[in-house]
């Protein structure tokens, strides 16, 4: 069970021993919490999971509840992703071969991994990607910008994606203005299709009915400010939720969908998540993702 942390902090417990560990380098990279496995590795298993790009391959959710989150052809986390005007297919960030800049900062509480290289198939556009794993927490925060250095026209820029197999029941989320829904995957698509989830939605999760399991992402900051600060160019931005083949469930927010926009040089698209494992529990189903919005996306500041 995951247990929420309220009310003040035990004196003994102010510098716990850490539960972090990770293993491996940059792009080859595995780590280790209370609450979760993340595998970052290549594999060798499909053309997708094999490059050494060091994005998420697979997740194993501990605590007892003991699931492993993965996706059979592709990385988990599939976004950013990117698909010029013409071109038959998109490319992902997973599609990285090596960027050139990979580095590792490895600390008893906190471990950070970050990339840096030219987008695969889109030199146009610089792409810069961030991990952050933390002692003792059951989420991970990821961190992306695509920046545009010479104009190109897409009809496809994604963020906020994870995809996964038929692992989930349901599907919940809250809308901008604080409503929250809940839907069984089967059946969510006569609401969504008469109002699609926002791009600026808090939070939202997958989660398993009978199992008890959930997985969900808290957005802490989208910023699609240009380098003049005004807005970048998007096409009908929303979050949806998706199919994928043999039953798999994804969902990713989208900037520019289907419809060729031209995204002109200083264009930027900015995210910050954090990905929480958590258990549904009796009653308030939802109350660890509600908890922990709350804190992520109002942290307590010093002055």
């Amino acid at each position: 069970m995951l247990h929420l942390k309220t009310g003040l902090p035990n004196v003994a417990q102010t510098n716990p021993a850490t539960d972090l560990q990770a293993h491996g380098d940059a792009l080859e990279l595995r780590v280790e919490n209370e609450f979760f496995i993340a595998d970052l590795t290549s594999s060798t298993s499909s053309e997708g999971k094999s490059h050494r790009s060091g994005q998420l391959r697979e997740l194993f959710i501990k605590s007892g509840l003991n699931q492993l989150l993965s996706r059979r052809e592709n990385r988990m986390h599939w976004a950013p992703n990117f698909q010029r005007a013409g071109a038959e297919e998109y490319s992902t960030i997973a599609g990285w071969e090596s960027p050139r800049l990979a580095t590792l900062e490895q600390g008893p509480y906190l471990i950070q991994m970050q990339r840096q290289d030219v987008a695969p198939g889109h030199p146009e556009i610089l792409l810069s990607a961030t991990y952050k794993f933390y002692a003792h927490q059951p989420y991970f925060k990821f961190v992306s910008t695509m920046a545009i250095s010479r104009e190109i026209s897409l009809v496809l820029l994604r963020n906020d994606e994870m995809t996964m197999d038929s692992l989930f029941t349901h599907v919940a989320f809250q809308r901008p203005g604080g409503e929250v829904f809940e839907l069984p995957l089967a059946e969510r698509y006569a609401v969504l299709e008469q109002q699609p989830i926002e791009h600026d939605a808090p939070w939202l999760c997958f989660y398993h009915r009978e199992k008890d399991y959930a997985f969900g992402s808290i957005r802490l900051r989208e910023d699609n400010t240009n380098s003049f600060g005004s807005p970048s160019p998007t096409s009908e931005p929303h979050t949806r939720i998706s199919d994928g083949a043999n039953g798999g469930k994804y969902w990713n927010r989208r900037l520019v969908s289907e419809r060729a926009t031209i995204l002109p040089k200083g264009s930027r698209y900015a995210e910050e998540n954090a990905y929480l494992v958590f258990k549904i529990e009796n009653g308030d189903r939802l109350a660890a993702i509600k908890y922990w919005a709350e804190r992520l996306r109002n942290p307590i500041r010093a002055n």
